[in-house]
């Protein structure tokens, strides 16, 4: 008897040292290595670009510009080059040493620290105030998981310190669905997929399920960057559900139904020189019409839609993206944006350029 319930429990048990050994075993546990999300529409033909082959005015010196905040450089490591793809990887690295607090001779020095603790003595990546580096709430959290890097990947302040993981545990705590969310879901399902909802600190319970469903009742085009951040975090999310389970039965379908709709507006609204508008849902009256969309809209929120639109269809399969030709005008349109902008455009405008930059070398074809 005894040795048949041995038996019978061992696969159990074996099973649970597994999902333990990856991370997976509470539904609350924060995954040493985040799960990968890939751009799978990128390079499927013809050599891969490097970066000398487009114009990008402030590239690589804008990894030692000491006028640089860190947001900007932040963009420029996460769009222009995943995980040093593009030859960056030694100022890949001094980037992460500087961004943890490291003392680094020939780098930049970030005063104040980007980490800091609040009157609880919780700590927090700084976004506020006078010291605002993250564009957007918990960016750089969501950027780090992006590249891949580790959960006990420590910032320091002297003389304390703060761990990934320790800073996703904050914002699981104070997560909710009123503010801006985007890269916080994105944070916490690359580090902490669960199927399970969590409770933060006030006591109300969520999980991913919630999250979607208040993002697919998004109309298209509302929310931060034309609304792109909507159908990113979605395809993002799409993707760490493929490989750690974390929404409940039918919802990929209904996600699968939104980003198809946004594709095909996308594929029907598209300039006939490859650009979108901020207000790309909305049908054409006339396709043409480069110098009135510059006029109404400025360059720069043409280069914003662009990039944004280009970077987060390359994360949906072949079949579900745009058509190769859509994909082929929308690059080469970035590609001339960015040869004609000046290093001070750049400079003022660097969030939307790094889009456009990416999706450039993503691919843009070197003639």
């Amino acid at each position: 008897m005894s040795r048949l319930l041995v038996l019978l429990l061992l696969p159990l048990t074996i099973g649970t040292i597994l999902l333990v050994r990856n991370g997976l075993g509470k539904p609350h546990d924060i995954m040493t290595n985040p799960v990968p999300v890939r751009y799978r529409v990128a390079h499927d033909q013809g050599p891969e670009p490097r970066p000398d082959d487009i114009h990008f005015g402030v590239e690589a010196p804008l990894l030692h510009d000491q006028s640089s905040s860190v947001g900007k450089i932040l963009h420029q490591l996460g769009n222009a080059a995943v995980a040093g793809q593009y030859g960056i990887a030694a100022d890949q690295k001094k980037f992460l040493a500087v961004l943890a607090g490291e003392p680094a001779a020939d780098a930049l020095a970030i005063d104040p620290p980007l980490l800091y603790f609040d009157e609880d003595h919780r700590p927090h990546l700084d976004r506020f105030g006078d010291r605002t580096y993250e564009p957007h709430r918990d960016q750089t959290l969501a950027t780090l998981a992006l590249l891949g890097i580790p959960s006990h990947f420590k910032f320091r302040a002297a003389p304390a310190q703060a761990t990934i993981a320790d800073l996703i545990r904050i914002v699981r705590d104070d997560f909710h669905l009123d503010d801006e969310l985007e890269w916080s879901a994105v944070a916490l399902a690359c580090y902490a997929p669960t199927r399970s909802p969590w409770i933060n600190r006030w006591g109300k319970s969520f999980s991913f399920d919630d999250i979607v469903n208040r993002l697919l009742a998004r109309p298209y085009g509302t929310g931060t960057c034309a609304g792109s951040h909507t159908l990113t975090t979605l395809a993002i999310l799409e993707q760490v559900d493929e490989q750690v389970p974390i929404w409940g039965d039918g919802l990929r379908d209904r996600v699968d139904e939104y980003l198809a709709g946004a594709v095909q507006r996308l594929q029907d609204h598209q300039r006939t020189t490859g650009y979108w508008t901020p207000d790309w849902p909305v049908p054409l009256a006339d396709p043409t019409s480069e110098r009135y969309d510059k006029d109404l809209f400025g360059e720069t929120p043409l280069v914003l839609a662009t990039g944004h639109h280009l970077e987060w269809t390359s994360l949906l399969p072949e079949a579900r993206s745009l058509s190769r030709p859509a994909r082929e005008r929308a690059a080469a349109w970035c590609a001339m944006a960015l040869r004609n902008a000046t290093k001070a455009q750049i400079a003022q405008d660097f969030c939307p350029y790094s889009h456009c930059y990416r999706s450039a070398l993503l691919h843009h074809r070197p003639q």
